[in-house]
C-alpha cells in the first residue's frame, strides 16, 4: 500500500510539474536557454583553454638546446661533457651528434644547392659535434645554459644555441595565457552563478502565487 502510495504522489508530481511547465512556457523557455547559454559558453572557453595549453605544451616539449664543442676537443672531454649532462636533473634527454652526421643532415637540409657541399668531406669537415639537449622544462634553459657555462667542461664547448628570444616569448605567451584563462575561468563562474540564481529568482516570482 506505500509503495502505491507512493507511486501516485510520483505521478501527481509529475502532472503537475507538466501542467506547470505549459501554463508557464516562455518563463520556462527562458530559465532553460539562459542556463543552457551559461554552461555552453563556459564550457567553449574551458575546451579552447585547454586546447591552447596542450599546443604550447607541444611546443615547449619540441625545443633544444644544442651545444657545439670546439674542433680541437680531445676524446676524454666529450665523454666528460656528456657524463655532466646526463647528471643534470633538469635535463630530459641528450644526444651526441658528430660532425659526419652533422654535415649529413645540414647537406641534407640543402638538397637545392647539394653541389655547393659536395666539396666537404671527412678530411675538411667544418661543422663541429655537438650534443643536443631536451630540458624537462622549458623555462629552466637558461638555466641550463648557465650550469653548462660555469661547468669544468666549458673550455671544450665553442658556443651554446637554443633560440632564447623565442623560447621566453613562448613561456611568457604560456605564463600569461594560464592567468587569462584562471581569470576567465572565475569570471564566467561567477556570471553563470548569478545568471542561474536570477533566473530560478525570476522563476520562482512568477510562481508565487501557486507556490
Amino acid at each position: 500500500m506505500f509503495n502505491h502510495q507512493l507511486d501516485s504522489m510520483h505521478r501527481s508530481v509529475l502532472r503537475d510539474t507538466v501542467q506547470s511547465i505549459k501554463r508557464n512556457s516562455l518563463m520556462s523557455l527562458a530559465s532553460v536557454l539562459s542556463i543552457t547559454a551559461a554552461l555552453i559558453i563556459l564550457g567553449i572557453f574551458l575546451v579552447l583553454t585547454i586546447n591552447i595549453h596542450q599546443a604550447t605544451s607541444n611546443i615547449e616539449s619540441g625545443l633544444q638546446m644544442q651545444i657545439f664543442m670546439k674542433q680541437e676537443h680531445t676524446e676524454e672531454q666529450k665523454k666528460n661533457l656528456q657524463t655532466e649532462l646526463e647528471s643534470n636533473n633538469l635535463i630530459a634527454e641528450v644526444k651526441y651528434e658528430s660532425k659526419e652526421e652533422a654535415l649529413q643532415n645540414f647537406s641534407s637540409s640543402l638538397q637545392s644547392y647539394s653541389g655547393l657541399m659536395s666539396s666537404f668531406n671527412d678530411s675538411n669537415n667544418p661543422m663541429p659535434d655537438s650534443f643536443v639537449v631536451k630540458a624537462k622544462d622549458a623555462q629552466s634553459m637558461e638555466q641550463i645554459k648557465q650550469a653548462i657555462e660555469n661547468s669544468q667542461q666549458k673550455d671544450s664547448i665553442e658556443y651554446i644555441k637554443y633560440g632564447e628570444d623565442y623560447v621566453q616569448a613562448l613561456t611568457n605567451f604560456n605564463h600569461f595565457v594560464n592567468i587569462l584563462c584562471i581569470v576567465v575561468v572565475l569570471v564566467l563562474s561567477v556570471i553563470s552563478y548569478f545568471l542561474i540564481y536570477n533566473t530560478i529568482k525570476l522563476t520562482v516570482f512568477a510562481r508565487r502565487k501557486e507556490i
